[in-house]
């Protein structure tokens, strides 16, 4: 959402923010770094910005296919160790690094489990409810979810380690304020950037897809892992 805000605001079409994942990743393309990347910044330009989003989970990957290394079987790295980074921050050390976090990491396992479990990942206006509807016979899987949660908790604490190290200013997005404040939560990053909105500014193009049910879902969820946590601290020696 907060990359095809950002491109909404500029005045550009929709484009695919994950295209470093899709062609380096997913694809495993043979092609040269070099190559790759001329390939992903030709498609990811707009207003004069390379804009591209990354998750910290394969982000080790791609710093090994800019060194060199082809993405053969590319597993979640979850822990930052400088030396499975370093290539990905001195490619791209002059970048305006933005950081989105979902506060509710709840919710955001839950908005994660239904995504994967339906293949419905975003929500235009005038679509119909069908996407909507059909999450809602998904059952309540909790070690599924718990595994998504830990994951994330993981992902956040390594990209606080990466800034840190880095001594990296990252500009910082909370889901929340983004679903809240469009588009004035792009404020900072846009004069970060240097560069100016359309005027008017434009109606957001993707709508929130959570509902009710998700709300269930992350509370039960919230329920389970505390109540786990206090009978651990039961019978901890």
């Amino acid at each position: 959402m907060v990359f095809d805000d950002l491109l909404n605001v500029l005045g550009h079409g929709r484009a695919d923010g994950e295209l470093l994942y899709t062609t380096i990743i997913r694809s495993r393309t043979r092609q040269s770094w070099k190559n790759t990347w001329r390939f992903v910044r030709h498609r990811n330009t707009f207003s004069g910005l390379s804009i591209n989003k990354v998750m910290f989970h394969y982000v080790a990957h791609l710093s090994g296919f800019i060194a060199g290394i082809p993405v053969e079987r590319p597993r979640p790295v979850l822990e930052f160790k400088p030396e499975r980074f370093e290539h990905f921050h001195t490619f791209f050390r002059d970048s305006i690094w933005v950081y989105v976090e979902r506060i509710d990491v709840f919710a955001q396992a839950v908005s994660m489990y239904i995504a994967e479990t339906t293949d419905i990942w975003e929500r235009l206006p005038g679509a119909t409810d069908t996407c909507v509807q059909s999450t809602r016979a998904l059952p309540y899987d909790s070690a599924l979810l718990k595994s998504y949660l830990y994951k994330f908790l993981q992902e956040r604490r390594g990209w606080q380690r990466f800034f840190e190290y880095y001594d990296i200013d990252a500009v910082k997005i909370t889901y929340e304020d983004a679903v809240a404040t469009y588009p004035s939560y792009l404020f900072e990053l846009l004069a970060r950037a240097g560069v100016d909105a359309r005027s008017p500014y434009p109606e957001r193009r993707m709508l929130k897809l959570g509902d009710a049910r998700n709300d269930r879902l992350a509370a039960q969820l919230r329920e389970d892992v505390l109540t786990e946590l206090y009978m651990h601290s039961l019978v901890a020696p």
